[in-house]
C-alpha cells in the first residue's frame, strides 16, 4: 500500500488538513433528586441586623444562592422532626420563586424562631432548627440549616416567658432556715415552660426558662443551682456568682426532662456545689410554673 505524500496531494489539487475525530457526548437526564453540576444551591440564615447575637430574638434573613433562575424553590423539613414551641414548621408544598440570578431572600420575624425545631434523637437541652431548600428544576437540595438555642438575654425582649405569658408570676427566693452563715439576701425567680400537648410526644415537656435575681448576698460568691422535682433527685442547673455588692442575675434554659416542674418543685442555691442538704443551702424557693402557650 503506497503512502500519498503532501506534494502528491497538492498535485492532485487536494488541500492537506489535520483530521480531528469528533467527541462523542452522551446526553441523559439526571436522576430525580440528584445533585447536578454547576453552582450548588445553598441556603443560609443571617442575623438582621448583623450586629445581633442571637437567632432567637432578632429578625433573621433566610437567603439562598445557586438556584435555577426564576425557578421554584421548595422549603422542606427533614423527616422525623417535631416542633417544640414556636419553631419554624414548614407547611408541605411551601415554595418561593428565585430571582433572575437564582437567588432568594426571605425575612423571618423574630417570633418565628423563639423556640426551635427539635429532631428526634438529638437529646440534651439544645434545640435545633432543621430546614432544607430544594430546587424543583434540578433536584439540588441545600445542606440542612441548623442553629443552637442560646440562653436568653437579660431584657424582656429576650425572654420567652415575658413575651408570651400575659402576667408571669414570680416566686420569692429567700434564705434557708436556718440560714447559711452570712447569707441574708433575697430575690425572685421566674420559671416558664412550654406546655406543648400537640406536636410534642411528651405532654408538658419542653424547655424550662429560669430568670433569677438576687441581692444582699455574700459578695463574689458562687452558688450552684439545683432543681428538685418530686420523686426525682436534685438536678444541677449551673451556677451564678454575685458581684462585689452581693447582687446577681441569671437567665437560662433548663433541660427538657424537667417536665413536671412547678408541682411543688423547688430551686435551691448551695454554697459548696453539692446537692441540697441540711447545712449547705443558702437560698431556696418553690417554683411557680408559667406556661408558655402551646405551639
Amino acid at each position: 500500500m503506497s503512502v500519498i505524500t503532501r506534494r502528491e496531494w497538492m498535485k492532485q489539487g487536494l488541500k492537506a488538513t489535520a483530521y480531528v475525530a469528533p467527541a462523542v457526548v452522551t446526553m441523559a437526564p439526571a436522576p430525580v433528586g440528584a445533585q447536578v453540576s454547576g453552582p450548588l444551591c445553598r441556603a443560609t440564615l443571617q442575623l438582621d441586623p448583623p450586629a445581633s447575637s442571637s437567632f432567637q430574638f432578632f429578625n433573621v434573613r433566610w437567603k439562598g444562592t445557586g438556584y435555577t433562575p426564576n425557578g421554584t424553590v421548595q422549603f422542606r423539613q427533614p423527616s422525623n422532626f417535631f416542633g417544640r414551641c414556636r419553631g419554624i414548621v414548614v407547611v408541605p408544598g411551601t415554595t418561593r420563586t428565585a430571582d433572575a440570578l437564582g437567588n432568594f431572600d426571605l425575612l423571618l420575624p423574630k417570633t418565628i424562631l423563639s423556640f426551635a425545631v427539635v429532631v428526634k434523637g438529638e437529646g440534651g437541652n439544645t434545640g435545633i432548627l432543621s430546614v432544607q431548600t430544594v430546587d424543583e428544576t434540578t433536584g439540588c437540595a441545600s445542606p440542612i440549616v441548623n442553629f443552637q438555642i442560646n440562653d436568653p438575654g437579660p431584657g424582656p425582649d429576650d425572654s420567652l416567658t415575658l413575651l408570651y405569658v400575659p402576667s408571669p408570676v414570680s416566686s420569692p427566693l429567700t434564705p434557708h432556715v436556718p440560714p447559711a452563715p452570712g447569707e441574708n439576701g433575697s430575690g425572685t425567680v421566674i420559671a416558664g415552660q412550654c406546655h406543648n400537648t400537640t406536636t410534642n410526644p411528651t405532654p408538658g415537656s419542653g424547655f424550662v426558662e429560669l430568670r433569677l435575681t438576687l441581692s444582699g448576698a455574700t459578695p463574689n460568691r458562687t452558688f450552684t443551682l439545683f432543681i428538685t422535682v418530686p420523686s426525682f433527685a436534685a438536678s444541677p442547673q449551673g451556677t451564678v456568682t454575685t458581684d462585689a455588692a452581693g447582687n446577681a442575675t441569671l437567665a437560662r434554659y433548663g433541660p427538657n426532662c424537667l417536665s413536671n416542674i412547678g408541682a411543688s418543685s423547688t430551686l435551691a442555691l448551695t454554697i459548696d456545689g453539692n446537692p441540697p442538704g441540711a447545712s449547705n443551702v443558702a437560698y431556696q424557693t418553690t417554683l411557680v410554673r408559667n406556661d408558655i402557650p402551646p405551639c
